[in-house]
């Protein structure tokens, strides 16, 4: 039987960092996005059962060996966001690259969860 919700990922990258900058570079000079680690959010079960759905939007930090460094919630459901931290912050990215040197991204991840019909 198929799951009765689906989540979808959005990576929105807003700049990007390195010590040698002291103004962030814009994300949309960077190329794609590449995971090389994923978790899937769990649905959870009171969310399910009082059928909340809703986007879990989260500031990150993905540190230039692709691990997320830092991770704080923004916006969302209170009973989605802790769902969407926990598997985002597993989540490793193939090092982001700009100008041919490793680089920080700062960036916001909206996490968004439907439930089915």
């Amino acid at each position: 039987m198929a799951p009765i919700w689906k989540w979808t990922v959005l990576l929105l990258l807003s700049s990007i960092s390195f010590a040698q900058q002291s103004s962030p570079v814009q994300g949309e000079q960077i190329s794609s996005t590449v995971f090389l680690y994923k978790v899937t959010p769990e649905y959870p079960k009171p969310a399910k059962r009082h059928r909340i759905q809703g986007k879990g939007v989260l500031q990150a930090v993905i540190g230039k060996d692709g691990h997320i460094r830092e991770l704080t919630p923004i916006s969302g459901p209170d009973e989605l966001i802790p769902s969407a931290v926990k598997a985002v912050r597993q989540w490793v990215y193939q090092p982001f690259v700009w100008q041919g040197n490793i680089v920080e991204v700062d960036t916001q991840i909206t996490v968004t969860f439907t439930l089915g019909k």
